[in-house]
């Protein structure tokens, strides 16, 4: 299994992986990282999500151009976050 963790908070875990990657691993994942705790699963295809993603981003020209200077702040280097691997798995297991 393949599966990608694209996103953790303490309030949500979103995955990406193709639906014939679920099986019983998969499950004993999320089992482990919620535990007890009641969940929600919602599901939706990848390529529409990432599409409708970003024409809400663009739908409006503050969002527009507050995006151009972000792209323009990370391609010159400034307002970066600098995190280790390791203090980025920290960062998530306080989460938990």
């Amino acid at each position: 299994m393949e599966a990608t963790l694209l996103w953790q908070s303490h309030m949500q875990t979103t995955y990406r992986l193709k639906a014939a990657e679920l099986n019983e691993t998969f499950l004993a994942s999320v089992k482990s990282l919620f535990g007890e705790r009641e969940i929600e699963i919602a599901i939706c295809d990848a390529t529409t999500a990432s599409e409708d993603e970003t024409a809400y981003l663009l739908r409006t020209e503050a969002n527009r151009q507050h995006l151009r200077e972000s792209l323009e702040d990370a391609e010159a280097g400034h307002n970066l976050v600098r995190l280790s691997l390791e203090d980025l798995k920290k960062a998530a297991n306080e989460e938990r």
